[in-house]
């Protein structure tokens, strides 16, 4: 009987109701029966939930930790523990202190317990930035006074705020120097001091060239919004790249005249399936820094080709080599090897870094290479086919 009950108690057997001598007996073996039955089921469900449960906890993106009132860890998932460097089997019923030593996660979790509200604190773990947030379990009965620690990688949200912070600084320092420029022009105009006509002719001359520059920046911004954000409605079609680019050259031609540029072109009719804006804006910006950037007799080099399901786009100039330290930079917004001579050329900051997010947009890739006996040479190497941008 007592071997039996066991075998009940552990869910591996039954009871033999026939195989008791009174009927009493039998009729408890059955109610036995069913009661080891339903509790056996119960059991399963339970383990079938735990195992769902552990299975959406260990495949989520942010990090899950639950302690009781003694700092106890009463779970946590594999995210948490690939945070905190820990085996799960190692920190289970263990203190918050075997999972983490961070004085700052200490601290949160503290206050969060002692004022019965959310605290938050910013890790550093393996070159990423995790925010944690400790919320207090207040009216789950058995886990009064425990908390909730949820760890959230912000680092890309971090670096993303800290690119536009930037941008916003860097845009408002670039509109306020025609600005200034427009407006000390302008009071000049507009005061009684005396004016001959070749001086008030070159302050309207001067108003005019910052308005220009001005509009340049803004419409440059405007651009780089559209394609960072993907808001603009892309329109694929096929198009034959080398006529934008032919394009692009005739409307370079009078500033390559001017600075003694001559451009060269070797393409072929490379038809693609892509954005005509896109592309024209590819070209146009490479092309005119390969112009306003070159020397005085200098040679801009253009080749197009298709070579299977790849476009490849190269334009080279004869300018001032790009220094080594200052490559791997020229495709930040704002950023200009030599800023006197940019702004002298009427160059925003902006142009490179509309072609670096331009070809990440087309799915394609961009290279650079400057040497004094090679010159400076972009090339672009686009797949043939554009996938559509979904609606954000």
């Amino acid at each position: 009987m007592n071997d039996s009950m066991d075998g009940v108690k552990d869910g591996t057997a039954m009871l033999d109701a026939d195989s008791y001598p009174y009927e009493e007996l039998q009729d408890m073996a059955e109610k036995i029966n069913v009661i080891a039955a339903d509790v056996s089921a119960a059991i399963r469900d339970l383990r079938a939930e735990k195992d769902r449960t552990d299975f959406l906890l260990d495949n989520m993106g942010e990090g899950v930790l639950l302690l009781d009132r003694d700092r106890r860890v009463l779970l946590i998932n594999g995210s948490a523990c690939a945070i905190f460097d820990c085996g799960k089997s190692q920190v289970q019923g263990g203190y918050l202190l075997e999972v983490t030593r961070h004085p700052a996660v200490l601290e949160a979790a503290e206050e969060a317990r002692s004022e019965g509200r959310v605290h938050q604190a910013e890790i550093e773990r393996a070159g990423r930035i995790y925010q944690v947030r400790c919320t207090p379990v207040r009216e789950q009965p058995g886990w009064e006074q425990g908390l909730i620690l949820t760890m959230t990688d912000v680092t890309e949200a971090n670096r993303s705020a800290q690119m536009r912070q930037e941008f916003f600084s860097n845009a408002s320092h670039e509109l306020k120097t025609p600005i200034t420029s427009i407006k000390g022009s302008a009071e000049l105009l507009c005061s009684d001091l005396p004016m001959d006509d070749d001086t008030r002719r070159e302050l309207l001359d001067g108003i005019g060239r910052e308005t220009d520059r001005m509009n340049t920046l803004i419409g440059d911004i405007i651009m780089l919004s559209r394609i960072e954000s993907r808001q603009s409605e892309i329109e694929l079609e096929d198009i034959d790249f080398a006529q934008i680019v032919a394009v692009c050259v005739s409307e370079a031609a009078p500033l390559a005249r001017r600075n003694q540029v001559t451009i060269n072109t070797d393409m072929k009719p490379t038809v693609l399936s892509a954005s005509r804006p896109f592309l024209y804006q590819l070209a146009d910006n490479l092309l005119s820094n390969a112009v306003k950037y070159n020397c005085a007799g200098g040679q801009v080099d253009i080749y197009l080709r298709r070579t299977g399901d790849r476009v490849v786009f190269s334009v080279r100039n004869d300018g001032e080599p790009i220094p080594p330290e200052s490559q791997s930079r020229v495709f930040e917004r704002f950023y200009r090897v030599d800023k006197g001579r940019s702004r002298a050329v009427g160059g925003t900051g902006l142009g490179l870094s509309i072609v670096k997010h331009t070809v990440d947009a087309m799915g394609g890739v961009i290279t650079l290479t400057s040497t004094s006996e090679e010159g400076t040479k972009f090339v672009v190497e686009l797949p043939a086919v554009q996938p559509a941008w979904e609606d954000k």
